[in-house]
């Protein structure tokens, strides 16, 4: 919360990013925070995060978030946001919660800040246009709480459509081969090491997207693998992560 401080260069070139790109559609951009928990304090962290959702249900807060639960002590925050502006009141509405909660979000914050080894933040913007959402998709809504996120860090090159075009591709492949489970893409616009690139799939539990995986394969043969080692030359790193939603760490918006 308030460890986190904006530059204002930086939400200058969020800006500049944004206008780039998603011409025809109002671009979705997504505020990552990232907790690194102490792996004695795993449980005061998590009833700080309920606390957190609570009080925000109760003292009102204008931006619902997810809270996610991933391995290594890994916890967090996704709160999807509509336009840049929003980054800046994110903050300031927080910077109220003193006042409105008092002593009760003191808990919090003294709770979150001892349970904690570090803390940081990225924003990234969705990318409809590379990600492929199936027409029949095989989870239904509510399912697919399992999440694993294909962190890829990217080589720098003189023109990005070079790399959004396999995805693209990509898309095409799934689609022509009716895949009913889909991946989703976002960019980074602000990041300690740039450029990243997430690819977020879904399902019920890591079994299930194992399982669930050789059968893609399978449907997809050949094709899948060129486009991986098409791709594999502007890669300079990949990171998975494998996280579940914690609908008690999560703010849906407020009831009031």
């Amino acid at each position: 919360m308030k460890q986190f401080v904006i530059a204002l260069a930086a939400i200058l070139c969020l800006v500049l990013a944004a206008n780039a790109v998603a011409q025809e559609q109002q671009p979705v951009f997504y505020c990552v925070i990232t907790h690194q928990i102490k792996p004695d304090k795993v449980e005061k962290h998590n009833d700080a995060m309920k606390d957190l959702a609570a009080a925000f249900t109760k003292h009102g807060f204008s931006y619902p978030y997810s809270g996610y639960s991933g391995d290594r002590f890994r916890w967090y925050l996704l709160c999807p946001m509509k336009s840049i502006g929003d980054l800046d009141q994110v903050f300031m509405e927080i910077g109220k919660m003193p006042e409105k909660a008092g002593r009760e979000w003191q808990s919090i914050v003294e709770r979150e800040h001892d349970s904690l080894e570090s803390s940081s933040m990225g924003v990234y913007m969705a990318r409809p246009d590379l990600s492929y959402v199936p027409e029949n998709p095989r989870l239904q809504e509510g399912e697919g709480i399992y999440v694993r996120w294909n962190i890829i860090r990217l080589k720098l090159v003189d023109d990005d459509e070079k790399i959004y075009d396999i995805l693209r591709r990509w898309a095409e492949l799934y689609k022509s081969k009716g895949i009913r489970d889909g991946f989703w893409i976002s960019v980074s616009i602000i990041e300690n090491d740039m450029p990243v690139m997430v690819v977020a799939r879904h399902a019920r539990d890591e079994a299930d997207y194992y399982e669930n995986r050789i059968r893609i394969d399978e449907q997809l043969g050949g094709e899948n693998e060129a486009l991986r080692k098409e791709l594999s030359q502007y890669v300079r790193s990949e990171e998975i992560i494998n996280a579940r939603y914690m609908k008690e760490h999560s703010y849906m918006g407020s009831e009031r």
